[in-house]
Protein backbone atom coordinates (compact mmCIF):
# COMPACT_ATOMS: atom_id res chain seq x y z
CA UNK A 1 0.00 0.00 0.00
CA UNK A 2 3.03 2.73 0.94
CA UNK A 3 4.90 1.40 -2.13
CA UNK A 4 1.44 2.06 -4.38
CA UNK A 5 1.05 5.94 -2.40
CA UNK A 6 4.37 6.59 -3.44
CA UNK A 7 4.39 5.71 -7.01
CA UNK A 8 1.06 7.89 -7.46
CA UNK A 9 2.64 10.69 -5.80
CA UNK A 10 5.10 10.73 -7.95
CA UNK A 11 3.22 10.12 -11.06
CA UNK A 12 1.09 13.02 -10.01
CA UNK A 13 4.57 15.49 -9.20
CA UNK A 14 5.64 13.67 -13.16
CA UNK A 15 2.63 14.91 -14.47
CA UNK A 16 2.17 18.45 -12.82
CA UNK A 17 5.53 19.18 -13.85
CA UNK A 18 4.90 18.45 -17.34
CA UNK A 19 1.79 20.49 -17.49
CA UNK A 20 4.22 23.30 -15.82
CA UNK A 21 6.70 22.63 -18.61
CA UNK A 22 3.90 22.87 -21.67
CA UNK A 23 2.61 26.03 -20.44
CA UNK A 24 6.21 28.05 -21.21
CA UNK A 25 5.50 26.58 -24.87
CA UNK A 26 3.50 28.45 -26.85
CA UNK A 27 2.64 27.96 -30.71
CA UNK A 28 0.74 29.36 -33.60
CA UNK A 29 -2.99 30.31 -33.27
CA UNK A 30 -3.17 32.99 -35.83
CA UNK A 31 -0.41 34.40 -37.90
CA UNK A 32 -0.40 37.64 -40.24
CA UNK A 33 2.50 39.39 -41.83
CA UNK A 34 1.57 42.01 -44.48
CA UNK A 35 4.42 43.49 -46.34
CA UNK A 36 5.14 46.28 -48.25
CA UNK A 37 7.26 47.14 -51.16
CA UNK A 38 5.41 50.14 -53.16
CA UNK A 39 6.44 53.77 -54.23
CA UNK A 40 4.46 56.74 -55.20
CA UNK A 41 4.28 55.03 -58.45
CA UNK A 42 2.97 52.04 -56.94
CA UNK A 43 1.18 49.97 -53.78
CA UNK A 44 3.22 46.76 -53.76
CA UNK A 45 1.70 44.78 -51.19
CA UNK A 46 0.84 41.49 -50.13
CA UNK A 47 -0.10 39.56 -46.81
CA UNK A 48 0.67 35.76 -45.65
CA UNK A 49 -1.48 34.26 -42.79
CA UNK A 50 0.04 30.82 -43.10
CA UNK A 51 2.93 31.36 -41.13
CA UNK A 52 3.67 28.98 -38.16
CA UNK A 53 6.04 29.62 -34.92
CA UNK A 54 6.39 28.31 -31.67
CA UNK A 55 7.51 30.72 -28.69
CA UNK A 56 9.37 29.45 -25.18
CA UNK A 57 8.62 32.15 -22.46
CA UNK A 58 11.09 30.49 -20.58
CA UNK A 59 14.08 30.69 -22.95
CA UNK A 60 12.88 33.15 -25.21
CA UNK A 61 13.27 31.64 -28.07
CA UNK A 62 11.14 32.11 -30.61
CA UNK A 63 10.94 30.48 -34.44
CA UNK A 64 9.20 31.47 -37.19
CA UNK A 65 8.58 29.53 -40.68
CA UNK A 66 7.03 31.17 -43.67
CA UNK A 67 5.63 29.76 -46.63
CA UNK A 68 6.57 32.08 -49.47
CA UNK A 69 4.39 31.04 -52.21
CA UNK A 70 1.61 32.06 -49.42
CA UNK A 71 1.82 35.71 -49.81
CA UNK A 72 -1.70 36.92 -51.47
CA UNK A 73 -1.39 39.96 -53.60
CA UNK A 74 -4.18 42.17 -55.01
CA UNK A 75 -3.64 41.33 -58.19
CA UNK A 76 -2.82 38.22 -59.60
CA UNK A 77 0.03 38.79 -62.07
CA UNK A 78 1.97 40.76 -59.33
CA UNK A 79 1.56 37.34 -57.32
CA UNK A 80 3.08 35.66 -60.08
CA UNK A 81 6.09 37.97 -60.51
CA UNK A 82 6.77 37.80 -57.19
CA UNK A 83 6.69 33.80 -56.69
CA UNK A 84 8.22 33.63 -59.99
CA UNK A 85 11.29 36.02 -60.57
CA UNK A 86 11.53 38.00 -57.31
CA UNK A 87 11.45 34.64 -54.13
CA UNK A 88 11.91 32.34 -57.06
CA UNK A 89 9.78 29.97 -54.22
CA UNK A 90 10.21 27.13 -56.17
CA UNK A 91 14.06 27.35 -55.06
CA UNK A 92 13.37 29.13 -51.87
CA UNK A 93 9.85 28.03 -50.95
CA UNK A 94 10.32 29.01 -46.80
CA UNK A 95 11.67 32.31 -44.97
CA UNK A 96 12.76 31.71 -41.52
CA UNK A 97 13.04 33.58 -38.44
CA UNK A 98 15.00 32.31 -35.47
CA UNK A 99 15.42 34.38 -32.57
CA UNK A 100 16.00 34.54 -28.73
CA UNK A 101 14.89 37.99 -26.69
CA UNK A 102 17.30 39.50 -25.12
CA UNK A 103 17.91 40.31 -21.62
CA UNK A 104 14.74 42.53 -21.42
CA UNK A 105 12.54 39.75 -21.69
CA UNK A 106 9.27 39.65 -20.06
CA UNK A 107 7.88 37.82 -17.07
CA UNK A 108 4.40 37.47 -17.78
CA UNK A 109 3.62 35.96 -14.26
CA UNK A 110 3.93 40.12 -13.27
CA UNK A 111 3.91 42.10 -16.82
CA UNK A 112 0.76 41.74 -19.23
CA UNK A 113 2.39 43.90 -21.76
CA UNK A 114 6.09 44.31 -22.44
CA UNK A 115 8.42 45.84 -25.89
CA UNK A 116 11.62 42.92 -25.97
CA UNK A 117 14.92 43.21 -28.49
CA UNK A 118 14.82 40.05 -30.03
CA UNK A 119 18.23 38.53 -31.97
CA UNK A 120 18.50 36.01 -34.30
CA UNK A 121 19.13 35.27 -37.79
CA UNK A 122 16.26 35.99 -40.80
CA UNK A 123 16.72 33.72 -43.91
CA UNK A 124 15.20 34.71 -46.98
CA UNK A 125 15.81 33.93 -50.41
CA UNK A 126 18.59 31.78 -49.05
CA UNK A 127 20.62 34.66 -47.62
CA UNK A 128 20.69 34.37 -43.30
CA UNK A 129 21.27 37.72 -41.59
CA UNK A 130 21.54 38.66 -38.41
CA UNK A 131 18.98 41.12 -37.38
CA UNK A 132 17.46 42.68 -34.17
CA UNK A 133 13.81 43.38 -34.14
CA UNK A 134 11.79 45.37 -31.52
CA UNK A 135 9.17 42.76 -30.85
CA UNK A 136 5.89 43.90 -28.46
CA UNK A 137 4.29 40.73 -26.65
CA UNK A 138 1.21 41.24 -24.92
CA UNK A 139 -0.49 38.13 -22.43
CA UNK A 140 -4.27 38.01 -22.29
CA UNK A 141 -6.27 35.07 -20.66
CA UNK A 142 -3.77 31.96 -22.26
CA UNK A 143 -3.04 33.71 -25.31
CA UNK A 144 -0.22 36.01 -26.51
CA UNK A 145 0.46 38.10 -29.01
CA UNK A 146 3.17 39.02 -30.78
CA UNK A 147 3.66 42.41 -33.26
CA UNK A 148 6.63 43.75 -34.78
CA UNK A 149 7.12 46.45 -37.37
CA UNK A 150 10.77 46.34 -39.31
CA UNK A 151 12.23 46.75 -42.91
CA UNK A 152 14.41 44.43 -44.53
CA UNK A 153 16.34 45.67 -47.84
CA UNK A 154 16.07 43.63 -51.58
CA UNK A 155 19.78 43.72 -52.08
CA UNK A 156 20.80 42.44 -48.79
CA UNK A 157 18.89 39.08 -49.40
CA UNK A 158 20.18 38.91 -53.40
CA UNK A 159 16.41 40.26 -54.47
CA UNK A 160 16.55 41.83 -57.45
CA UNK A 161 15.36 44.87 -58.49
CA UNK A 162 14.89 45.21 -62.33
CA UNK A 163 16.24 48.62 -63.69
CA UNK A 164 12.69 48.89 -65.59
CA UNK A 165 10.84 48.93 -62.07
CA UNK A 166 13.13 51.14 -60.34
CA UNK A 167 10.29 53.82 -60.31
CA UNK A 168 7.44 50.89 -58.37
CA UNK A 169 9.13 48.44 -56.34
CA UNK A 170 10.88 50.37 -53.42
CA UNK A 171 14.48 48.74 -52.41
CA UNK A 172 13.06 48.88 -48.74
CA UNK A 173 10.28 46.83 -47.56
CA UNK A 174 8.46 47.07 -44.93
CA UNK A 175 7.20 44.23 -42.97
CA UNK A 176 4.51 44.09 -40.38
CA UNK A 177 3.87 40.91 -38.23
CA UNK A 178 1.29 39.65 -35.48
CA UNK A 179 1.34 36.58 -34.40
CA UNK A 180 -1.18 35.53 -31.52
CA UNK A 181 -0.06 32.18 -29.85
CA UNK A 182 -2.14 29.84 -27.68
CA UNK A 183 0.15 27.21 -25.27
CA UNK A 184 0.74 23.98 -26.59
CA UNK A 185 -1.21 20.81 -25.96
CA UNK A 186 0.49 17.33 -26.04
Amino acid sequence: MKNLKNSLTILFTFLISIKLLCQDIYVTKASEIHFFAGTIMEDIDAINTKSTSFLNTKTGEVSILIPNNQFQFKRSLMQEHFNENYMETEKYPKSSFKARFMADSCDFNIEKKCVVSTKGTLNIHGVTKETLIKTSLEKSNDLITATAVFEIILADFDIDRPKILLAKLADRVKVNIKIIYEPYKK
